[in-house]
């Protein structure tokens, strides 16, 4: 999970990048959270963000490996 923290103008300021690029996530209409849920569904076992394309197949892709066919 990839939230971080800028200062920007003299503020501090949390933004969210993606976890298979690594780059801002700038455009919330292009973002997505790839995420495992775990046992009674109310917790969950992993959470990525990505960016929707490319990133969010690979992010799949990786969650399955990762985890099992159960992603």
């Amino acid at each position: 999970m990839s939230i971080y923290i800028s200062r920007e103008k003299g503020l501090y300021v949390p933004y969210l990048a993606c976890d298979i690029c690594e780059e801002r996530i700038t455009d919330i209409d292009n973002a997505v959270v790839v995420f495992l849920p775990h046992g009674d569904g109310y917790k969950t076992l992993a959470v990525w963000y990505s960016h929707k394309g490319d990133c969010h197949n690979q992010a799949e892709r990786l969650m399955k490996d990762t985890y099992g066919e159960s992603a």
